[in-house]
């Protein structure tokens, strides 16, 4: 191998690594996210001594200026990070000032990176669709292998176990889905024509998985995917016809899921019994209770700290009191949604960089024009409006993981 192949041949084995792990092991996401910054200081030279130092402030400044989706993820970061200053406490400011640093660190990286062909960008997406089909096989056999006692924990709120948050695995998968829909639907193939019947065997395998997991936000995610991308190419055509019976379609496939497979069944019927539970004044340890009143509590400490929020710190301390004060209550929930969330504690500037996110991955460009970009982004968004995705390591490093794919796809077309 050439010398000046070693650092993209680096890079392209760290960003494979990243999304492998993404599925199951944090520390190897977080350890090839150290590494793909650290080898970011290196450039090819070729004359002299081949490697040199690329990384300056006044050329990463200059690089910045070109993708504004990146500025703005850095903004975001510094948003958490300048919120201590109205702060009483630090713990919880320093923890998300070190939770948040993938949105300082991963806009550097790619900057710095020569441009990442197709082919090499679906290898990379490939071997982490591979790790949700191995992953998902073992979180399979665990789950036959205790099938009776996973029954009851279902009907009780429990999900079933898996390697990350259970949450951000089904948005894994969701997203998986729609990547092996579109590679179907455009015909992509590494070089073989029989690979087409391998993705749809994959996509019909995790079409099931998501159903069985029963996390009803993956579920959401999944369907919202579909349908976006269903719409767009059925309104584009002006096929409106087909468009109301594929939505039917979904319908139906719904309604059969629930009736056929018995977790998801048993988290239907958990969530029908929660809506009884809170007609009767009832919410606490009930999972989708507890999560609408956690947003209720953030709107109202917007209420209280309209402009700068809080203060990150005291996310805790302020939401507690709110909890005292409205329900009596001292077990609390931080507010499970995103722009609730940026908002309520770290105050408009917060929320602000959050929207302009959105914007310039989805709408500054007309991104949204490609289906698989624009069903990726429905699927992180769907999960903004019901969690904090962006409030732990994995939510943050899903979110910028697809984003980052997406903005790579548009580049390259």
């Amino acid at each position: 191998m050439q010398l000046k192949f070693i650092i993209p041949f680096l890079f392209l084995f760290l960003f494979s690594a990243f999304a492998f792990a993404l599925p199951w092991a944090m520390y190897v996401v977080s350890a090839s996210m150290v590494l793909m910054t650290a080898l970011c200081l290196f450039q090819y030279k070729p004359y002299g001594f081949p490697f040199g130092f690329n990384m300056g402030l006044k050329n990463t400044i200059r690089l910045l200026r070109k993708e504004p989706l990146f500025c703005w993820m850095i903004a975001y970061y510094f948003s958490f990070v300048i919120s201590g200053l109205w702060s009483a406490e630090y713990i919880e400011w320093w923890h998300y000032s070190r939770l948040m640093l993938p949105f300082l660190f991963l806009p550097i990286i790619f900057i710095h990176q020569s441009p990442i062909s197709s082919f090499k960008l679906n290898a990379v997406i490939l071997i982490g669709i591979i790790s949700v089909l191995i992953t998902s096989g073992f979180i399979l056999y665990d789950y036959f292998k205790n099938y009776e006692v996973y029954q009851l924990e279902i009907l009780k709120g429990k999900p079933i176990k898996t390697y990350i948050s259970h949450i951000r695995y089904s948005l894994i998968i969701a997203a998986s889905c729609i990547i092996l829909i579109h590679w179907l639907v455009v015909q992509w193939a590494f070089k073989f024509n029989w690979e087409k019947w391998v993705y749809a065997f994959c996509l019909l395998y995790l079409f099931i998985v998501i159903h069985i997991l029963s996390v009803k936000s993956g579920l959401l995610g999944l369907y919202i995917g579909v349908f976006l991308y269903m719409s767009y190419y059925m309104l584009l055509r002006k096929k409106y016809n087909i468009w109301i019976m594929c939505i039917i379609s979904m319908v139906i496939i719904i309604a059969s899921m629930i009736y056929f497979i018995p977790s998801l069944k048993h988290k239907y019927l958990y969530s029908i019994w929660q809506i009884g539970e809170w007609s009767r004044g009832k919410w606490l340890y009930y999972s989708d209770i507890e999560r609408w009143l956690s947003i209720q509590m953030g709107w109202n400490n917007i209420l209280d700290h309209p402009i700068l929020g809080t203060g990150i710190g005291d996310l805790k301390t302020s939401t507690d009191k709110l909890y005292m004060l409205h329900l009596n209550h001292k077990e609390f929930k931080l507010a499970h949604n995103q722009f609730i969330f940026s908002w309520a504690y770290c105050g408009l500037p917060s929320l602000f960089s959050l929207m302009a996110m959105i914007y310039y991955s989805l709408f500054s460009n007309a991104q949204w024009r490609n289906p698989l970009i624009l069903s990726l982004q429905g699927i992180l968004l769907s999960s903004f409006l019901y969690e904090a995705t962006l409030s732990s390591e994995i939510g943050i490093c899903v979110y910028l993981y697809f984003t980052i794919i997406g903005w790579m796809i548009f580049k390259n077309k």
